[in-house]
């Protein structure tokens, strides 16, 4: 088996740059995530029925940590999410796949700031603590 980032589309110097780096502590990260994924209860799907927010939950098509049916449960459970699915893209979409995921987030919230372009930020709370 080759390099977990042997697939990426950047050029030879960066996919080095990163396969270094990712494959070095890859064991310790990848455990991490499983220990991170096997704690999953249903508290935190209740926990994500509360989120009240505009949310954009992205996942790469590829991904064997955080299966797309994982995140299709996650954006399912949050009412009014976004699921954008990175076609070919594992779970280090973030780097492998830079362009593609920041131009997700960027639509993302440019249709936010549109969205409420009247919007206003509440004033500064007034401290009420004794002096």
């Amino acid at each position: 088996m080759g390099c977990c980032c042997s697939t990426h589309a950047l050029d030879r110097a960066t996919g080095a740059s990163i396969c270094t780096a990712v494959c070095a502590g890859a064991a310790h990260g990848i455990i991490g995530q499983i220990h991170a994924l096997a704690s999953i209860t249903e508290q935190v799907h209740e926990e994500l029925r509360n989120i009240a927010v505009e949310t954009l939950v992205i996942v790469g098509s590829q991904d064997i940590l955080t299966p797309v049916a994982d995140s299709e449960e996650i954006a399912h459970s949050i009412d009014g999410a976004r699921l954008q699915v990175i076609s070919g893209a594992a779970h280090g979409a973030v780097v492998t796949d830079a362009t593609v995921f920041n131009r997700a987030i960027e639509s993302f919230l440019r249709e936010q700031v549109g969205a409420r372009a009247i919007w206003k930020p509440a004033p500064p709370a007034r401290c009420t603590a004794p002096r």
